[in-house]
């Protein structure tokens, strides 16, 4: 990694200390919010394609993010938890 580079990562850490944030797990509804977590993901890693291109669809990732199995945290501009939205539904009603 270049200075330049560690440099702009310093100041934007710099910056973002100063924003209050809460870190929340993700749940049934939030499936934007992973959609922006994997672009996040392609922007931090240099990887694009990978991270963008074929991102799972809609039904996948709200099982995903119901199932006992996975964890999702993000951290998020606000003050205050904003717990994820209605509970989970049955399996069957996410699978397409």
């Amino acid at each position: 990694m270049g200075a330049d580079r560690l440099d702009k990562d310093r100041q934007e850490l710099a910056m973002s200390q100063d924003a209050p944030v809460v870190i929340r797990q993700l749940g049934s509804g939030d499936v934007e919010v992973v959609r922006r977590l994997l672009d996040t993901f392609g922007e931090v890693f240099e990887d694009m394609d990978t991270y963008t291109r074929a991102q799972p669809r809609e039904g996948y990732l709200e099982g995903l993010l119901c199932s006992d199995h996975f964890i999702a945290l993000a951290a998020l501009p606000g003050r205050q938890s904003s717990w994820h939205g209605p509970s989970c539904p049955k399996p069957a009603e996410y699978l397409d």
